[in-house]
């Protein structure tokens, strides 16, 4: 009885703190709450409380923009601490506001968002379509950095799912445009590409053809089929 009366006024404590140190971040400003948050994104435990201080102090102003950023940012630390429902309601939420004030690049990240949580529910299918919204939105807006990267995460689902053939059209179709990339960025995404079709032979079964991609790493230019 002592031991449950215990438990009891230990949980009432630490949700009153929690609560009390919510409070007292809202106070700030959401410059500053978003500068905290983005100093702890790595640690979604510690960011969770800096996101939902942000959303609180968006939603007290008229900036629409501000609230549909902040519920992106909630959807994506609560999708890493695994409450998956929660962070699909925030990032659809986020999504219908984006798409009324004519944010491209926030539309993007929900779908990107959204895709990334059904694939922690392994709902493949539901993820692919989410991808091939971003991608789409991509091409769009001519952006061929986030056109290449969809694709990349289109090819990795389908590669999962034995679509062996769509992931290695996928992969290749990025070797076909990544000299257009920027010097910098044209090395790394060859290597994850040529890996990707490296791997997905592999699993088709033909070494001697994925042994030809890993060779193809150290050589210059790269494969095109």
């Amino acid at each position: 009885m002592k031991l449950s009366f215990f438990i009891t006024c230990l949980l009432f404590f630490t949700v009153n703190y929690v609560l009390a140190q919510t409070d007292s971040l809202t106070t700030k400003s959401f410059e500053e709450l978003e500068k905290k948050f983005l100093s702890t994104y790595t640690n979604p435990a510690k960011a969770k409380k800096y996101v939902d201080a942000l959303y609180i102090v968006a939603q007290k102003g008229t900036d629409k923009q501000r609230i549909a950023k902040a519920l992106y940012r909630k959807g994506s630390i609560y999708s890493k601490l695994g409450n998956i429902e929660d962070a699909f309601s925030f990032a659809e939420n986020s999504s219908i506001m984006a798409q009324e004030l004519g944010n491209k690049t926030l539309v993007f990240q929900n779908y990107i968002l959204k895709g990334n949580i059904y694939l922690t529910k392994g709902d493949y299918t539901k993820t692919i379509d989410f991808y091939l919204k971003a991608k789409s939105l991509a091409e769009e807006r001519q952006n061929l950095t986030d056109i290449l990267a969809m694709s990349y995460n289109i090819g990795l689902v389908k590669k999962q799912i034995g679509d062996y053939k769509g992931a290695l059209e996928e992969f290749k179709q990025n070797l076909q445009k990544v000299k257009s990339l920027a010097t910098t960025n044209q090395d790394r995404t060859e290597v994850i590409n040529c890996l990707g079709i490296s791997d997905t032979y592999l699993r088709m079964q033909q070494p001697d053809i994925a042994y030809v991609y890993i060779c193809l790493l150290y050589t210059s230019p790269s494969p095109r089929d």
